[in-house]
């Protein structure tokens, strides 16, 4: 067991020194607290926000992230209140999904515990026929028109890589005005262009895109009503479904730029938007060294983090300190009752990850041999 490890085995009152009860007793000893703070927010709260506090869960899937989605379901399952959900929708981004649904139906959703019976699945094919040709065009219009299948005022939209790793409730989500909470930042110059585009879509103030904007990547809650209703003019005014357009489209927009300049042009976004913490730490950061940092700051407990963002690609030869910090972070948050649980957890991605690197080069060696045999030969 290596340093980092070691330190929190010989806390008191830790995971890896007394496996189940400890954890328990973290758990339940910082919900109780987070719920006692919340109650006197509550109390503070104009009515309109403890009417409006429930949200959905929405995540878009396909069959490599599985597993991603298990660890995700377990970690709502063990630090999300049950009355903070209205329904969890599991949105599939393909088209030949029986045997994935089946799966999840079978492997997945149990995991969600007493939030089970809140699942939704849906597929790509329920708000499409037209086959985009990357994932990624149409993972961002199944986030979209999953707001025709919510419930709630408000849905948390999440990709398969996040997962909770401690008690949420409302304090954390929105503000003592019930609006969703998003840290605003000053727009990289490469994404600069995905809101200028988006606000000129919408014949919304160009201003907006000089001044600081909600991150465009989940977390990210949005007000459905709103959601629904852009979906309803850009598929009027374009004659083709949102997967097509997504697809098809010349500009630089994405679904959280489009988003936000919808808010915009509605001069809403103050109602439905609030600049706060951010919640995420994440292994996709930069470098090698801002990556590690990011953990870091998840292994000191801070509060404001409750969502932990792994990439796939870290998972294929994740390195050894990479390694031992994620099992730091998800040990300190009690995301596991032990360490030997967590470590066959962990050990599970990192074989399906790298199976499907494996994969991915057999195919691509492959197709350079069938290159080779086709190029003609100089004469």
């Amino acid at each position: 067991m290596s340093g980092i490890l070691q330190a929190i085995a010989r806390s008191p009152g830790s995971a890896c020194h007394r496996p189940g009860a400890a954890v328990s007793r973290l758990y339940a000893c910082g919900l109780e607290k987070l719920r006692g703070i919340d109650s006197e927010v509550r109390r503070k709260m104009p009515e309109t926000a403890s009417r409006d506090t429930r949200l959905d869960i929405v995540t878009v899937v396909f069959t490599d992230e599985e597993p991603l989605l298990a660890l995700q379901a377990r970690s709502i399952a063990r630090f999300v209140p049950k009355d903070l959900i209205g329904s969890i929708v599991i949105f599939i981004n393909e088209y030949d999904s029986g045997q994935l649904e089946n799966s999840i139906l079978k492997s997945v959703v149990p995991l969600y515990g007493s939030l089970a019976d809140k699942v939704i699945i849906k597929t790509v094919r329920d708000i499409s026929e037209y086959k985009a040709t990357v994932g990624w065009l149409s993972q961002q219009a199944c986030k979209l028109e999953a707001a025709r299948f919510v419930e709630s005022t408000y849905y948390l939209t999440l990709d398969a890589k996040h997962h909770i790793v401690s008690p949420i409730d409302v304090i954390d989500l929105f503000d003592d005005h019930g609006r969703p909470i998003k840290p605003f930042v000053e727009a990289r110059p490469d994404q600069a262009p995905w809101l200028e585009d988006s606000l000129r879509y919408f014949d919304a103030n160009p201003a907006a895109a000089s001044e600081r904007s909600p991150a465009s990547a989940p977390p990210f809650i949005m007000h459905a009503c709103t959601v629904r209703e852009m979906v309803q003019e850009i598929t009027a005014r374009e004659g083709m479904d949102l997967v097509k357009f997504f697809d098809t489209k010349s500009d630089r927009s994405t679904e959280f730029t489009l988003y936000y300049a919808r808010l915009v042009a509605n001069q809403t976004q103050s109602m439905h938007l609030v600049d706060g913490p951010n919640g995420l730490f994440t292994m996709r950061i930069g470098t090698t060294e801002q990556r590690r940092a990011a953990l870091r700051r998840g292994l000191k407990g801070d509060s404001r983090f409750w969502c932990f963002g792994i990439h796939r690609k870290h998972l294929i030869a994740l390195p050894p300190e990479d390694r031992e910090l994620t099992l730091a972070v998800w040990m300190k948050h009690g995301l596991f009752d032990s360490l030997t649980e967590a470590t066959s957890a962990l050990d599970k991605l990192e074989r399906h990850f790298n199976a499907l690197a494996d994969q991915e080069r057999a195919r691509f060696e492959v197709a350079r041999l069938h290159r080779k045999r086709l190029k003609p030969r100089p004469v």
